[in-house]
């Protein structure tokens, strides 16, 4: 588990029954609000859970109006396999159905490669490192900012 959990900004480890009721109970009410926060990704062929997509405020403190933020995990024996690639495009045209948003970002640890050949493979641009303002399981700031505009979306589903 921890191969998943290290790589993930915010997540409590280890995580309890506890800690998944109220991430459930947290995406029922963003569901009754009209705007879901988090996608299950699953197979196909037999419909098991394999990981999942959240868009959800941005959890930089200089975020503006109109921006969201993606997030992602998938489980182990799935990497690699182009499943995550899939998962996330689908969410980022739900995040652009939504009228407000304007721009999608992400950010990744510097050294997750994997995770960032998956926002290069749905079209998101590199917007040059940085460092959290809010703390991270890894204890590590640093990180590598993505984005996306409404602007660049629309250019890349119309072709």
């Amino acid at each position: 588990m921890w191969d998943v959990v290290r790589w993930l900004t915010v997540i409590d480890y280890p995580y309890t029954m506890r800690h998944a009721e109220e991430f459930y109970a947290d995406m029922e009410l963003a569901m009754a609000c009209g705007e879901p926060q988090f996608y299950g990704a699953a197979l196909k062929t037999s419909n098991l859970l394999i990981g999942g997509v959240g868009l959800h405020p941005p959890r930089a403190g200089n975020a503006s109006e109109g921006e969201i933020e993606i997030g992602y995990w998938l489980g182990r024996p799935y990497w690699g396999r182009g499943f995550m690639s899939e998962a996330a495009r689908a969410v980022i045209s739900l995040g652009f159905a939504r009228k407000t948003t304007r721009l999608i970002v992400a950010t990744t640890a510097l050294d997750n490669v994997a995770s960032q050949n998956v926002l290069l493979t749905i079209g998101m641009q590199n917007a040059g490192l940085g460092l959290r303002d809010y703390s991270a399981l890894r204890g590590d700031d640093r990180i590598v900012k993505w984005q996306m505009t409404r602007e660049e979306w629309e250019a890349r589903s119309s072709s």
